[in-house]
């Protein structure tokens, strides 16, 4: 016993011990994509002075250089991300005034924006609620594909995610409501169930099957169950109302 306590323990601390070196690791490399994350910052901002003509490509490596830094440490994810987004919307708004080249590549985010943002208010009238949930994250993903757009981006980004939201809150509560009716009509057939297994216990005669077919009626003008209860609760009904048929030779 106590030898083979002994292996078991020496495994799991093995396990517990290179789990520890992992997440050790991973911290370490977390603060380095920090450092790596606040020289792109630093480097950005150092254009602020003289704006390159070919700012929109500069741009773009730095959103590529961003991605592959990878992950930062919690704590700071929120405020460096921030950052970034601030000096490239200085940038931007630079770049609208002062490059017509660049202007004209913007604009046409911008209008793109605009245009998701104009469809996400049409379409998040639907209470088609999984079909269109699926559309609006498609939408979510198509914006996040676009530029930003300078001091723009943040009033246009909080009006589509406002839209978003309510549309997910709405479809949240209707869930709920449908949830909550579901287990209404569970109970109402569980009545049911149990008035047709009282007359399965009774001797079968004409007034047995008359209730019976009222029970039947009955379970018919009652809604969705959930799904997990369905088969189950259906399959017992009908059998104590079958019960209380004669049952012919075939």
């Amino acid at each position: 016993s106590d030898a083979i306590w002994a292996r078991f323990r020496e495994a799991c601390d093995c396990f517990f011990d290179r789990k520890k070196t992992h997440f050790n690791q991973l911290d370490e490399a977390r603060v380095g994509n920090l450092e790596a994350k606040e020289k792109i910052i630093l480097s950005l901002e150092a254009l602020y002075e003289s704006i390159p003509e070919n700012l929109f490509n500069v741009l773009l490596e730095a959103r590529e250089s961003w991605l592959e830094a990878g992950p930062v440490p919690r704590k700071n994810s929120d405020e460096v991300w921030e950052r970034f987004g601030t000096v490239q919307d200085k940038l931007i708004d630079k770049g609208l005034a002062e490059i017509p080249s660049f202007a004209k590549q913007i604009k046409s985010d911008i209008d793109a924006k605009v245009k998701l943002l104009e469809r996400a208010k049409t379409v998040a009238e639907s209470t088609d609620w999984s079909g269109t949930a699926n559309v609006l994250k498609e939408m979510q993903q198509e914006w996040k594909e676009l530029n930003r757009v300078g001091s723009q981006e943040s009033e246009l980004w909080k009006s589509f995610r406002s839209i978003c939201d309510e549309f997910f809150d709405r479809r949240k509560d209707q869930y709920e409501i449908m949830d909550q009716t579901r287990q209404n009509n569970l109970r109402d057939k569980e009545i049911l169930l149990k008035q047709a297994q009282e007359l399965a216990s009774r001797a079968i005669s004409s007034e047995v099957q008359r209730e019976i077919k009222m029970l039947r009626k009955q379970w018919k003008e009652i809604g969705h169950v959930p799904k997990k209860h369905s088969d189950r609760i259906w399959n017992a009904f009908n059998k104590a109302c079958d019960s209380c048929f004669p049952q012919s030779d075939d």
